[in-house]
């Protein structure tokens, strides 16, 4: 239980990949479009671990349209997808449905020119029931 830090990525188009799970929250990884839209995703990869939620420390000196989506068996699960800041560098916490994950990945919709960046990325682990553990009239957790 607690917050566990990505231990890779997927090579793409952001620069510095390694500092959003680098724990300096001084650097970050960034992208710089050409063009507005939608920048490429940033993929951060880590062991299948239990969570449901993920914070990110960022710093938006101008609101900016981020999405956020973890992976999950196969599975892209979207955890945001709406509009956020102004604010100075911060943590900012994103729940979503318990389930295993092994990747996130981020994105922003961004202006020519602007600098978008993500400084750190964790997940929170949640504690997995015991093996057998009992909740009301059901088993929870099973191992076979």
């Amino acid at each position: 239980m607690g917050w566990i830090s990505p231990t890779g990525y997927v090579p793409g188009d952001w620069q510095y990949e390694e500092y959003a799970y680098d724990e300096n929250l001084s650097q970050g990884s960034y992208y710089v479009p050409y063009v507005q839209g939608w920048t490429p995703f940033l993929i951060l990869t880590l062991a299948e671990l239990l969570s449901n939620k993920v914070r990110l420390y960022l710093w938006l000196p101008a609101a900016r349209e981020i999405d956020i989506d973890v992976l999950s068996g196969g599975t892209w699960i979207d955890v945001f997808d709406g509009v956020l800041g102004p604010f100075s560098p911060q943590w900012v916490e994103f729940p979503f449905a318990e389930c295993n994950v092994t990747q996130a990945r981020i994105r922003y919709y961004a202006y020519s020119g602007d600098v978008c960046q993500v400084f750190e990325v964790d997940f929170w682990q949640v504690e997995a029931p015991p093996v057998g553990y009992q909740y009301g009239d059901g088993l929870v957790c099973v191992q076979t």
